[in-house]
């Protein structure tokens, strides 16, 4: 999932801020949407602040997509959640509970 999805820890964004935490959280939870529904929510939300569609776009493919991969990547967030919740649709969000 993480590969092509963007994330979001409840708990915290840094894979090494968590690492030393996981026995300590009661629960775990994991938010996920697809990278190209991230970049469509940003450019209807930070318009004002960032201008147009297309520096907004460059703003999220340049560094923070990059950056929630390479936390999938180093972090494995989804394989210490409880509940792994999908958010692609806000108004009708999915989610999984996960036995450990």
């Amino acid at each position: 999932m993480c590969p092509s999805r963007v994330s979001a820890s409840l708990a915290s964004s840094s894979s090494a801020s968590t690492k030393p935490f996981l026995d300590r959280w009661d629960l775990s939870i994991f938010v996920s949407a697809a990278f190209e529904r991230t970049v469509e929510r940003a450019q209807s939300r930070d318009g004002a602040r960032f201008g147009s569609a297309a520096e907004i776009e460059r703003r999220w493919r340049d560094r923070y997509i990059p950056a929630q991969q390479l936390y999938c990547a180093t972090a494995h967030p989804t394989d210490h959640a409880d509940i792994v919740v999908h958010n692609d649709n806000p108004h009708r969000p999915a989610w999984e509970v996960r036995p450990h």
